[in-house]
């Protein structure tokens, strides 16, 4: 976890991170509540050393960006200010996405697939892949790596990246960003990375927020309450709150020929899961007939029932222009049998409609007259497991079958 603490003007910086590695014998425990203690302890040796101001920021990208939110959950002292970049807060929702087990690494998250050789310790990718694969339901094992962001108090810059898988994770800390003074957010254009190699102008930006935090500068530029660049190219923007107070939610009800602005009094859509858990899905649109900007979070609120005793159901929103569909970012995803709770989860009734409301990661995109919005419902994607037992999923169409999306719609 880089850690960086600033005297006057200058800054010296060190890293702290787990305390293995090929000369250790320690086992690492990836994300485990000692990692954060150790990074309590970490910077109040830093605040005591006699070249040091007594005021600690800390700033870590991915692993780095989640264990800044753990340690910064255990309210050291003399931390000052914090940058996650690019990690969540739940480390359940990143492993088992709506109860869906993330399977990019193989059998796991790649970077448990890959701890033995970033670590140097050869039992790490077998250890922790058993651990996160023991535990499918969110138990004490994930509430312990947990960190309830509302109770930190340090000023706190997220950032995150709009086609980052991470992405969804962040949403829900627009609350806090909305009632807090001292957080704000940097949304950009960027996957899952270290941001400021391609935007080196964020370096500025993680300075001023260490200058004004940690160094006590006078005059240094206040940072918007959430600065964006989106994915077309377009110049750094900023707004008070997000979605923008300038958005307003706009909703579109599933119908058998698209996405409309009326619901329909009846019917229902349908498709089938093989036996192999994959599925082609539901694709639905929209056409706009003027300049609209999708901005924030879109809530997909669909009325479901299944042949089956599970499935999964993964939503997602994209563009289309030209006939070339545009990805926005990552898809929602909800494991059925955990619609009432990931700690747990209860087989459907085949056949009983159970509403399903679920919350597509922050999208920014100008639509122009002609572009369309599509909803795509599907069961199987190469993120997660394809393990829906085979059936029928279907949607009942009416009031509570729809997208809402907060769009700015040019005046």
């Amino acid at each position: 976890m880089p850690v960086l603490w600033c005297n006057t003007r200058g800054a010296q910086g060190t890293n702290g991170g787990s305390p293995t590695g090929p000369e250790s014998k320690a086992d690492v425990d990836m994300f485990s509540t000692q990692e954060a203690r150790d990074g309590y302890d970490v910077i109040e040796w830093i605040a005591a050393q006699n070249w040091s101001t007594g005021k600690v920021g800390q700033i870590g990208s991915s692993y780095g960006g989640i264990m800044s939110l753990a340690v910064a959950g255990q309210m050291p002292p003399h931390l000052a200010a914090s940058i996650p970049v690019m990690g969540v807060r739940d480390q359940y929702q990143w492993a088992y996405p709506g109860g869906i087990q993330d399977v990019r690494g193989g059998s796991t998250l790649p970077v448990i697939a890959n701890c033995s050789s970033a670590a140097g310790e050869p039992t790490c990718s077998a250890r922790m892949t058993a651990a996160f694969t023991s535990h499918p339901n969110f138990d004490d094992y994930w509430a312990a790596r947990a960190v309830d962001v509302a109770s930190i108090k340090v000023p706190m810059l997220f950032v995150q990246g709009l086609q980052d898988f991470m992405m969804a994770y962040y949403d829900n800390r627009n609350a806090v960003i909305g009632d807090r003074s001292n957080v704000a957010t940097v949304i950009g254009p960027w996957p899952h990375s270290v941001p400021e190699q391609t935007s080196p102008e964020l370096k500025n930006v993680y300075l001023a927020w260490f200058d004004r935090w940690v160094a006590d500068m006078p005059n240094v530029p206040e940072t918007p309450k959430v600065a964006l660049k989106g994915l077309q190219g377009q110049d750094w923007d900023g707004f008070a709150a997000w979605p923008p107070k300038s958005s307003e939610p706009k909703t579109f009800y599933l119908t058998n020929s698209g996405l409309e602005q009326n619901a329909p009094s009846a019917g229902t859509l349908q498709y089938a899961i093989d036996t192999s858990g994959n599925t082609t899905g539901l694709t639905l649109a929209t056409t706009f007939s003027s300049a609209t900007t999708l901005a924030g979070p879109v809530e997909i609120s669909l009325p479901l029932s299944f042949t089956a005793s599970d499935a999964n159901v993964i939503a997602n929103i994209y563009a289309r222009r030209n006939g070339e569909q545009i990805n926005l970012g990552w898809a929602a995803y909800k494991k059925a049998s955990h619609l009432e709770s990931d700690a747990g989860p209860s087989p459907r009734v085949p056949g009983r409609t159970y509403l399903y409301k679920i919350s597509v990661p922050s999208k920014f995109y100008a639509f122009q007259p002609g572009d369309s919005m599509v909803l795509s419902v599907v069961s199987s994607d190469k993120i997660v497991a394809s393990d829906s037992p085979a059936g029928t999923v279907t949607v009942t169409l009416g009031k509570d079958a729809y997208v809402r999306a907060p769009m700015v719609v040019a005046r």
